[in-house]
């Protein structure tokens, strides 16, 4: 995944960042890679603001070349789980700023904004791909629900 994507995207839970964001893999993806790096820091509705914070000071003064997002699976408070999550908006942003030298970036993100995703172009070397990786039960699964807005 790391070597396939545009934009690589680590899933950490906020609840112990450090835990699933390994110095080894930012080094790898960053400096061996070239590869530019979002952190989506998931679960930041089951912690206070000021931990949110306070891990996403951390993390940035650690590594200032990250970009960090913190996502929530939820709305508004009481909203429905994976619409109009917390943060995707930001994170999907984020990528298309930094993955801004593919050719089909605006493409990709067409696409994702219609209901029938029809057919992407295979063999392209400069087809905007964003990977996901994470340990299990970060949130990988709920973060990309949110980016289609269901289960």
């Amino acid at each position: 995944v790391c070597e396939m994507s545009t934009v690589l995207v680590v899933v950490v839970d906020v609840r112990h960042p450090l835990l699933h964001l390994p110095p080894s893999l930012v080094d790898y993806v960053q400096q061996q890679l070239g590869k530019p790096m979002v952190v989506a820091l998931m679960k930041t509705d089951l912690v206070d603001s000021v931990t949110v914070a306070a891990w996403m000071d951390y993390l940035m003064a650690k590594w200032p070349s990250l970009s960090i997002i913190p996502v929530s699976v939820y709305g508004e408070k009481g909203g429905k789980r994976y619409v109009k999550s917390k943060g995707v908006i930001d994170l999907l942003a984020k990528c298309r700023e930094m993955g801004r030298d593919s050719t089909h970036v605006d493409e990709w993100f067409k696409l994702l904004n219609r209901n029938d995703h029809g057919e992407v172009s295979k063999g392209d070397d400069n087809l905007f791909t964003i990977g996901f990786i994470g340990h299990p039960n970060v949130g990988k699964s709920s973060l990309i629900n949110s980016l289609v807005g269901r289960k």
